[in-house]
């Protein structure tokens, strides 16, 4: 459904007719038609358990509200609680949670939305650290499993979306302070959270979060490689320290008038991150040689959203929003590299980088909403999106030998330069057929006009046109019991580097980039039930993609000067399917004695197939066949404790490079810990404990030629003291 523009004013033209239609709607519908629709809608209760709150929802979604992640242990950062939903597991190193990675998919098939913006960060597969960002300011968390026409189409795995705190009626103010450290409480780990918010004269409102958090990294690497007759080749020691020191402010200033209310939302995210590494390798037989690396590191987002919300007598609703955002990061790394002579390391040759990146876009949304009764009471929905983004990549690296020769290693894939422009419009209907039955049907377009250049300066225009669209259903067998099902076109934007018109030069082939690239996209399957009681929830959904065109780099099986030349090519189709699980039981109901006993869990079972460009077939890299939460909370009422377990599994992964290389990760549980004991009213001391296990990455490597590799990585355990405070 991918191909060239029809002309991208008629878009443009369409969406805003649309829109002004609905507005226009909304403004004249009956209002005796509106109250007929409101009358024969579900109520919906909302209970203890999280995916209460989402019974009633059209689309297939799961989550946690602060009132559940407010209690877990962390250390501050946003991560740690996502780590925890359905389906995800985190990439980075153990305890680092910085990518997203949702139904067992690479990180660049899940987006993430934070107050409904996806932010620009510094990664090349358009994820964003969420490791940046504490989870003080949030109220809600979300996994779109399903998403309907509304949404952007990007994003294959599903989407993420966390939302502010709403701004309180009345004055508020909420510290959390804590500190501790690696394997011991020294201080070194600190993190103090801040938010303070108000109403006045039913007129004004603000919301304010401020923290602070600092968080070192010590992680330990040990590699072993194995000739094909299993003797040692060569032990690789590594030591790594990368303390980060996270500031981050936002406001929700509100203005609130008699149909409607226009936020001001400005924000500031600031990480550094001061990494020095030693690596040492030692061969039998020869003199073991020493690098040294040195990176600092800036990493900025900020901007604003300008929002109006407006509400019509009737019940309909026009939301709009202006954003202008800027990602930034600043790169500066030095790597030394020593060889051993006569029992002294003497300097080899020194290697200097250079690295920015600028992501910048600003956008505009808006969307109206239209209740009215056709026979049956619909919810008319259409909308607008148009963001504008400007991304590039500098990067410059010199070698400078001992003898002072200086050698430029800079190759045209680094340096790039992307303007992405997007277009979409929507439009949607969700049908109140009865009181139990819901039905919804939505098309999404979207249009983007890319032009990407190279280091070397050859550019190139592509732009592509996708239809997508959706339907949904729910309904409720009782109010216990709801089945939901979907069926919707998804899309994977290409990388960012993968873009650029390159031509990379190595030393046993040519790397080609492709700005033709396509996205993947994606047929998404969800059918899904849940039961839901005061003390009890249980769900199951189970899910199908059928994808087609995944972007991989592949031999083209062209040559140029003896070298093979590879290209990054839409090359796979395949699959991926899994059945997910939750529970969440309050045993207050067993017997008196078990009150304030809560037991949780979420598991997913996960498997694909991808068939590459030689009909190959093999899973979906680094795909877990299961990923599982589970938790234990328990509080003593009469001395104001509460306990809090969780515990984490995932299950091993597999990744297959070119030329029959493969890599595996073994599988891995992790548990995490907090009591936390209330010393006045609105007041609590606690104490978290992370990473208990102490657990490692343990990958092994195999080549076609026969030869082993074995990693083992820690990073330690993480304990921390503090108190957290409300009025």
């Amino acid at each position: 459904m991918a191909g060239p523009f029809l002309f991208t004013p008629q878009l443009c033209f369409l969406s805003i007719s649309l829109l002004y239609a609905s507005v226009i709607m909304a403004e004249s519908i009956n209002p005796d038609s509106l109250q007929l629709a409101e009358l024969i809608l579900p109520e919906i209760q909302v209970t203890g358990n999280q995916s209460g709150l989402y019974h009633y929802s059209l689309m297939p979604v799961t989550g946690i509200t602060r009132e559940q992640f407010a209690n877990q242990p962390d250390n501050g950062r946003l991560g740690d609680v996502i780590n925890r939903l359905p389906g995800v597991f985190m990439g980075g190193a153990p305890g680092e949670n910085k990518d997203i990675r949702l139904r067992g998919m690479d990180k660049e098939f899940t987006r993430f939305e934070f107050d409904g913006l996806q932010l620009p960060g510094g990664g090349e597969k358009r994820e964003f650290q969420v490791n940046r960002i504490s989870p003080f300011a949030i109220g809600e968390l979300k996994i779109l499993r399903n998403a309907t026409a509304e949404y952007e189409s990007d994003g294959i795995a599903g989407r993420i979306t966390a939302d502010l705190r709403a701004i309180p009626d009345q004055f508020k103010l909420d510290f959390k302070g804590m500190a501790g450290g690696i394997d011991t409480i020294d201080g070194e780990q600190r993190a103090v959270s801040l938010a303070v918010g108000d109403r006045y004269n039913d007129r004004f409102g603000f919301n304010l979060f401020l923290d602070y958090n600092r968080f070192p990294l010590e992680k330990r690497k040990i590699k072993d490689k194995f000739k094909a007759d299993g003797s040692l080749k060569e032990r690789e020691t590594e030591t790594e320290d990368k303390p980060g020191d996270s500031y981050n402010a936002l406001l929700d200033a509100v203005w609130m008038y008699d149909d409607g209310e226009v936020h001001f939302k400005p924000m500031w995210f600031n990480l550094d991150e001061d990494k020095d590494m030693t690596k040492l390798k030692i061969q039998p037989g020869k003199d073991p040689s020493l690098e040294a690396e040195q990176e600092d590191k800036n990493a900025r987002t900020w901007g604003g959203t300008l929002a109006q919300i407006h509400r019509f007598e009737n019940g309909g609703l026009l939301e709009s929003d202006f954003s202008y955002i800027k990602g930034s990061e600043d790169k500066d790394k030095k790597k030394t590299a020593f060889k051993q002579k006569n029992g002294i390391f003497e300097l080899d040759k020194t290697e200097v980088e250079d690295e920015t990146k600028e992501d910048m876009f600003y956008q505009v949304r808006s969307k109206v909403t239209v209740p009215f009764t056709l026979g049956v009471p619909h919810t008319l929905k259409t909308g607008f999106h148009f963001r504008f983004r400007d991304r590039f990549r500098n990067k410059d690296k010199i070698e400078i030998k001992a003898d002072g020769k200086q050698t430029d290693k800079t190759t045209p894939k680094d340096n790039y330069k992307i303007e992405e422009n997007y277009w979409a419009g929507f439009i949607q209907d969700e049908l109140n057929i009865t009181q139990d039955l819901a039905w919804g049907l939505g098309l999404r377009v979207e249009h983007v006009r890319q032009k990407a250049a190279s280091g070397d300066g050859v550019s190139q225009i592509t732009q592509f046109t996708d239809f997508n669209p959706s339907t949904h259903l729910r309904y409720s067998l009782s109010s216990q019991w709801t089945v939901h099902g979907a069926v919707s076109r998804s899309l994977n934007r290409p990388k960012f580097d993968e873009l650029a018109p390159f031509e990379n030069e190595k030393n046993d082939r040519f790397v080609l980039g492709n700005p033709d690239l396509q996205p993947a996209a994606s047929i998404n399957y969800d059918v899904g039930i849940s039961y839901n009681i005061d003390n009890l929830m249980l769900a199951v959904n189970l899910f199908h993609k059928d994808i087609k065109d995944v972007i991989e780099e592949v031999d083209s099986g062209e040559d140029r000067d003896g070298k093979d030349i590879f290209r990054v090519e839409n090359v796979g189709d395949g699959w991926t399917r899994g059945i997910e699980l939750e529970q969440r039981v309050q045993l207050d109901f067993l017997h008196s004695s078990l009150e304030g006993l809560t037991l949780w869990g979420n598991e997913s079972l996960l498997d694909s197939e991808l068939r590459d460009k030689n009909g190959i077939k093999r899973k979906l890299n680094e795909q877990p066949d299961l990923i599982a939460n589970f938790g234990i909370e328990y509080q003593l009422a009469a001395t104001g404790t509460r306990f809090n377990v969780t515990a984490k599994f995932r299950d091993q992964i597999e990744k297959v490079k070119e030329q029959g290389e493969k890599e595996l990760e073994r599988s891995q549980w992790s548990l995490d810990f907090t009591v936390r004991q209330e010393l006045v009213k609105d007041t609590e001391l606690f104490f978290n404990a992370l990473n208990l296990f102490d657990t490692k990455k343990q990958k092994s490597k195999s080549k076609s030629n026969g030869e082993q590799e074995l990693e083992t990585e820690s990073t330690g355990r993480v304990f921390m003291v503090g108190i957290q405070t409300h009025f």
